[in-house]
C-alpha cells in the first residue's frame, strides 16, 4: 500500500528528533525535507540543518540543492518531491515529509497552481522593483494585506523577496493565490496519509526558540553569515531575507548592535511560529500530537501505530 508521513508542527518544537526516531521503524524510509531553507547550501545553523551523522542514518532528500542566490518555488518543490516520493514507492519504502513550510507540504499533497509562464510579468516585476526602491517594502507589504490577507499572514514583515513574489503572481493574474490554489490545481497526491502536528504548550515553545537561537549564536551564526558575505552573498540574495541571516547581516555591516540583532530574531522567530501553528490549525487533516503531554516516545508510539494501522493494524509498537 503506498502510504506517506508528513511531521510537521511550529519551528524548535522538535521535529527532527522524532522523525529520525520514527523512521526506524519503518521499512526503507526516506526523510524528505519540507523546509524552503534547508535547500540551500552553505545555510546550516540558522535553519537548524541535520547534521552529516544525522543524515547518515537515513536518506535525505531536499537539502543544499540550491545557492542562496537561486529562487525555488512550491510548485517547483512539489513537482520534485512528487517524483522523488513515487522513486521511494517503487523501491518499497516510505517516504516522511519533516518540517515546518506549510505551503511546500501542502502543495505536494493537494496540488499546486501553475505559474502561467506564457504571461509576462517583466512589466509587473520592474514596477515593483522601482516601487521598492522608491517606498521600501512596508507600503507593499500593505498592499499585500488589502489585496490578500491570508497571504500577508504568511509572509514576514520583513521578507522582501517572498512579498514581491507574491506581488507579482497576483497583479500578473488578477486573483488571489487562494483562488489560483482551487482553480489552477493538480490533482492531490492519492495516497494514504499519516499527517501529524507537533504541538506544545505556546509559552514553552516560544522558550525553546529563544534557547534555540542562544545556541545558534554559539554554533557561528555570525561566522557563517560572515562567511556567505564574502561568497557574495549579501542582502539582495534570494535566501538571505531568512529570520537570522538578515538580522546578522545587518549586525556584520554596522546597521544595528549584536544585542538588537539576536532580540530581532527572537522576535521574529516567535511570530514566524505562531503563523505556522495557525497555518497547521486550519487543517482538519491533521492529527494533533502534544510533544509535552504525550512526552516524544509517547509521540512516536502515536505516530508509528498509526501508520502501521493504515497498513492493516499488524506489529503495534509498544514504547510503555
Amino acid at each position: 500500500m503506498k502510504t506517506t508521513i508528513l511531521i510537521t508542527g511550529a519551528t524548535a518544537v522538535g521535529k527532527t528528533g522524532i522523525a529520525l526516531d520514527v523512521a526506524k521503524y519503518l521499512p526503507k524510509a526516506e526523510i524528505l525535507s519540507v523546509d524552503s531553507r534547508q535547500i540551500y547550501r552553505y545555510m546550516n545553523i540558522g535553519t537548524a540543518k541535520v547534521n552529516q551523522e544525522q543524515r547518515g542514518r537515513f536518506p535525505h532528500h531536499f537539502l543544499d540543492m540550491l545557492n542562496p542566490d537561486q529562487k525555488y518555488s512550491a510548485g517547483e518543490y512539489a513537482r520534485a518531491a512528487r517524483n522523488r516520493i513515487h522513486k521511494i514507492w517503487d523501491k518499497g519504502g516510505v517516504p516522511l515529509l519533516v518540517g515546518g513550510t506549510g505551503l511546500y507540504w501542502q502543495s505536494v499533497y493537494d496540488g499546486f497552481f501553475i505559474e502561467d509562464e506564457d504571461i509576462d510579468s517583466a512589466d509587473i516585476r520592474n514596477n515593483l522593483q522601482q516601487r521598492l526602491k522608491d517606498e521600501g517594502i512596508a507600503p507593499l507589504y500593505k498592499e499585500l494585506g488589502d489585496i490578500d490577507p491570508i497571504a500577508q499572514n504568511r509572509i514576514e514583515a520583513g521578507d522582501i523577496q517572498r512579498i514581491m513574489r507574491c506581488l507579482e503572481i497576483i497583479l500578473k493574474n488578477g486573483r488571489p493565490l487562494g483562488e489560483l490554489w482551487k482553480t489552477e490545481g493538480s490533482t492531490t497526491l492519492g495516497c494514504h496519509s499519516l499527517m501529524v502536528n507537533l504541538t506544545m504548550d505556546r509559552a514553552k515553545l516560544y522558550g525553546r526558540i529563544n534557547a534555540r537561537v542562544d545556541l545558534m549564536l554559539e554554533q557561528g551564526l555570525v561566522q557563517e553569515v560572515g562567511s556567505l558575505l564574502e561568497m557574495g552573498y549579501g542582502h539582495t540574495a534570494y535566501a538571505m531575507g531568512t529570520m537570522g541571516y538578515q538580522e546578522i547581516e545587518a549586525y556584520i555591516t554596522g546597521r544595528i548592535s549584536i544585542e538588537e540583532a539576536i532580540s530581532l530574531i527572537k522576535q521574529r522567530t516567535r511570530n514566524f511560529a505562531k503563523r505556522q501553528l495557525t497555518w497547521c490549525r486550519r487543517d482538519r487533516r491533521l492529527w494533533e500530537l502534544n510533544v509535552e503531554d504525550l512526552g516524544k516516545q509517547g509521540v512516536i508510539q502515536r505516530i508509528v501505530n498509526g501508520w502501521k494501522y493504515r497498513q492493516g493494524g499488524e506489529g503495534y509498537v509498544d514504547m510503555v
